[in-house]
Order: structure tokens, then sequence, then C-alpha cells
């Protein structure tokens, strides 16, 4: 493979999802993520192809890699929250030799033989598997995780530490690998510089781990990845320069488990909810079926949708609100 070679992906929301063949089975989808530095697969599809800690061969379309290291991981909640089901985490490395492009605006990944020109790339933090590239905001410095498989923007792990404008607000609620958790948001007052771009002062999650850069400022780049040459590359395909303006947050009423429906937490009393319901349809398809998140390139707009849900064996129904944080700005 010598050309650049465009791999089979489908797209959930900004989230890219290939279709691989694993030890001769066919037909198993999986979820793409820079942020992962190991690939983990669902237990039922390792013991299917006959794996416990090492994949022989995985081939998406005509690439081919053979004998990485594999981990178990229950991929039902993660599934049950993206609104796809995937049976697995394509880890980073599995990639290393190549030239690997998330192309967002063109909706489509790209592999390469080739390795990135210093001259136009920015550097990765040495001696991680994973890409973390420098982030400066005012005179402070620190890394930051290039995730492809996150669905928010910028995620600080000690944002009350960073200059804000708008304080820390709970926002929701939402689903990782490693369980559900709440969400508090804020925006910072200064502009955040990294990896050739800025970012106008934007708004930014509070994490559990690490920082992180996801989905909502990624879409609007492709993003090539040369871990072999220790770069990374952000182009924007609309030839747009300046500041990437603040992305507006998304504030939910409500956290509920992706799997069961079961109301967790409610935010704001006055819809109606309260834990413990349990939800049935959301804008009239069953809750279990709500189906793929809508894009990033998207605009977003506040709007409205019905809820059915069970509560003690009693169906009611309420209108519940999708809002953004800095919408009014």
């Amino acid at each position: 493979m010598t050309e650049p070679y465009e791999l089979p992906a489908t797209m959930c929301g900004d989230y890219f999802v290939v279709n691989a063949t694993i030890n001769g089975h066919e037909g198993i989808p999986l979820l793409m993520d820079s942020g992962a530095g190991r690939t983990v697969m669902d237990p039922d599809v390792l013991r299917t192809v006959g794996a416990r800690k090492r994949i022989d061969s995985l081939r998406i379309g005509d690439y081919a890699a053979y004998d990485f290291g594999v981990s178990k991981l229950d991929m039902d909640a993660l599934s049950a929250a993206l609104g796809e089901r995937v049976y697995g985490i394509l880890g980073h490395p599995v990639f290393n030799p190549l030239l690997l492009t998330y192309d967002f605006p063109g909706r489509r990944l790209v592999i390469e033989h080739a390795r990135l020109d210093s001259a136009g790339a920015v550097p990765l933090r040495a001696g991680y598997d994973r890409p973390y590239v420098r982030a400066d905001v005012g005179e402070r410095a620190f890394w930051i995780l290039i995730d492809t498989g996150s669905s928010r923007g910028l995620s600080l792990d000690d944002l009350e530490r960073f200059s804000l404008s708008m304080p820390p607000t709970r926002t929701g609620g939402r689903m990782r690998v490693n369980g559900l958790f709440v969400v508090e948001t804020g925006r910072l007052s200064q502009t955040v510089r990294m990896g050739g771009f800025e970012l106008e002062q934007p708004f930014a999650a509070r994490t559990e781990s690490r920082h992180l850069v996801g989905q909502e400022v990624l879409h609007h780049f492709a993003i090539t990845f040369d871990h072999p040459g220790g770069l990374v590359r952000f182009s924007r395909p609309d030839s747009i320069s300046g500041p990437i303006p603040a992305y507006p947050a998304r504030v939910s009423d409500y956290l509920a488990d992706p799997e069961t429906g079961e109301v967790l937490h409610v935010f704001d009393e006055s819809i109606g909810l309260r834990r413990g319901d349990r939800l049935v349809r959301v804008n009239g398809r069953p809750f279990g079926e709500r189906g793929c998140p809508s894009s990033h390139l998207a605009p977003r707009v506040p709007s409205e949708y019905e809820i059915e849900f069970d509560r003690d064996g009693e169906i009611r129904s309420v209108t519940a609100r999708v809002g953004f944080l800095g919408m009014e700005e």
C-alpha cells in the first residue's frame, strides 16, 4: 500500500466506526479512538474469534494488522450511550507505522506510508502511546490529549485553577468506559493555544483524569498522526484562519442510564421527572432505539422533545428542553 488509502468507515455522529475482520471472523464493528492507548473488545467477541490477550490478525478493507495486544471490556453500556452497537475500541498503536488522518469535515479516515514534514506539524509528547500536544493558556503550559473518542470539546482535570469568566455549573451527564458521571462546565477567560490554532475563551468541562480535547473542537480539522515521527498536523479544509470561537455547551435536564433508561439524576425538577423513573420513549421512539447522535457539524439550536416514562407502572409524559450554555451571547 504505497498510495493514500481511505479506510471503509461509517459515522455515528462524529465517531468513526470501522467494520473489521478479526482472526477470520467478519462484520465486527469497532470504534476508532485516538485517545485509546490499547485495543479493548467485548469478552463475547474475544471468545468468538478465539482470542485472549492477543489478536492474530485484523483486517479493515485492504488494511491488515497482525499480532497485537487486546484487553477485555464489556461494551454494552458504551454501545447504548453511543446509539449504535460496537464490540470494541481500536487502540491507536494498531496504526503506529502509518500516517492516520481523521478528516472530520470530509467524514473519512485515510492511512498512508509516509512521514509528516515538521514544518507543517507540531510535536507530540515523547514516550507516550497516546497523542498529547502542548497547550498554553496565558503563561501556563500543559499537555492535552487529542481524543477523537470524546464527544466533548475541551476537558480539564483542574478546571478551578484556570481563570474563568463563567464559573463551573452542572450541565448534565456523560457515559465513559468507566461509567456515568455528572458534568460541570465553565468558561475560560483566556484564549487556549494548541496545535497551531487558538480556542477563543472556550467552554471547558471538568474531567476525572486528564486534560483532553474532543470532537466539539476536533470536528473543524483533518488531523494527521505520525507517531513514529512524533508529530501531528491540524489542517482546516475550509481554509478559515483565526481563532475558533467558543462552542456552546449542551445543558441536559436529567441523567439516565443509557442501557435501562432509569433516571439517575434530575438537574431541573420542574420538568416533572424523578430519580428512579424509567424512560420508555423519546419523541415517539423506544428509548433503546435512539440511534446515533447528531454531528457537531450541524448548528446547535435549543429545542424541546417529548419523553414518555414509567413511574411505578404508570406511563406518563413530560416535555424536556435541550439548551446550550452560552447560546445567549
